[in-house]
């Protein structure tokens, strides 16, 4: 579980994602408009992560980029706050929500609520709450909220994993948004643009109606 930051550069290819982990995304930049969140909706799917026990894992993920140049600084320079569902935590063989903070860098395992059976479609959800924080809601029930300061340069959607022998059945990433302004008023809108970003086979992601929905998986999805 990392901040994903614009186009890193990608290792050269190996039998698992270290130093540099398995993403297939979609994403949207905000063009130095000043935005305040993102948002969307997926179906809980079984993914596993075969390196589990070392700290793997693979997961689901909506990650809110929000400024750069600071103290706290990570790939691409942006710091912001994750959600996502995830197979493997932290050594653990569990499938669970969890969200993270990106400055400084913190994991939290979401217990109040769960991501349900297989299938089942479950909205994420990171928006600005004040000057100098935002929150994170799962299915609009408020989950947290992390020390972070404006603004949203960048909303991204899509897998990561630790290991390319993790199994990620295909994936639908729908209903992409973001939300027009910062603290503490705004409107939310489909994503204006959206951009892929794939480092490592076997993982990809593809546009079904751009730049609303997608799906991600392995290759061929």
């Amino acid at each position: 579980m990392a901040l994903f930051g614009l186009l890193p550069v990608p290792p050269a290819l190996a039998a698992n994602c270290s130093g540099a982990n398995c993403y297939a995304v979609g994403y949207t930049l905000s063009g130095g408009t000043n935005w305040g969140g993102g948002s969307a909706r997926w179906d809980t799917r079984s993914y596993t992560a075969p390196d589990w026990a070392s700290g793997g894992f693979a997961s689901e993920v909506i990650w809110v980029l929000t400024r750069s140049g600071d103290s706290c600084p990570v790939e691409g320079g942006y710091a912001g706050v994750e959600e996502g569902y995830t197979h493997g935590w932290q050594g653990q063989n569990i499938r669970t929500l969890y969200w993270v903070d990106g400055c400084p860098y913190t994991e939290y395992r979401i217990t109040a609520y769960s991501a349900g059976s297989v299938g089942s479609l479950h909205v994420y959800t990171i928006q600005q709450h004040t000057s100098t924080a935002y929150r994170v809601y799962f299915d609009y029930n408020y989950v947290a909220q992390a020390s972070e300061t404006p603004w949203t340069r960048e909303v991204e959607v899509g897998l990561e994993a630790t290991d390319q022998g993790a199994t990620f059945p295909t994936t639908t990433d729908d209903a992409l948004q973001y939300r027009d302004s910062g603290c503490c008023t705004g409107h939310w809108h489909s994503w204006p643009n959206g951009y892929t970003y794939e480092n490592r086979p076997p993982y990809d992601w593809t546009w079904i109606t751009n730049y609303t929905k997608g799906r991600n998986g392995r290759c061929g999805c």
